[in-house]
């Protein structure tokens, strides 16, 4: 009796396992993201969240949020200015630099608090963002990557 209760089990354990290899192969994860008009390939381990209250598309591994904005211009000092004016209502400063990935224009901001990074750069004619609201070591190797695998 006891062991075709051990061979019933077994069945069971087999025919979940093969059910999950199944799933799996016919409804992958998704490994990019639309935003905008450009589709950004997600960092291992990262999947889509939530779109926050103002349209900003969220990606996350479970412990690290991102967010990325897209904005239907092409003015990156626009959007950096409005958002380090926006620091003098909460008494933050920031420190802003600029360089290039893969010959395309980077603003980034930093606040100086240790905070948020925030990250601005034009693709297709259009201004796209990536920003986090907590200070993560890995940020700008992820930005790096996601800026480099967007299309175009």
């Amino acid at each position: 009796m006891k062991i075709k209760i051990l061979i019933i089990l077994l069945f069971i354990l087999i025919m979940l396992a093969f059910g999950f290899l199944v799933f799996n192969q016919f409804y992958p994860q998704e490994d990019h993201i639309l935003v905008g008009d450009v589709n950004f390939t997600l960092p291992p381990g990262f999947h889509e969240g939530t779109i926050n209250s103002i349209g900003d598309v969220n990606i996350t591994n479970g412990t690290h949020t991102l967010f990325i904005a897209y904005y239907n211009d092409n003015n990156i000092t626009k959007y950096v200015q409005m958002y380090t004016n926006g620091s003098n209502q909460t008494n933050y400063t920031y420190s802003i630099s600029n360089f290039t990935i893969d010959d395309i224009f980077v603003c980034k901001a930093v606040n100086d608090q240790g905070g948020a990074e925030h990250f601005w750069f034009v693709k297709n004619n259009h201004v796209y963002s990536v920003y986090d609201w907590e200070k993560y070591d890995d940020i700008d190797r992820i930005f790096f990557d996601l800026i480099k695998s967007s299309d175009y």
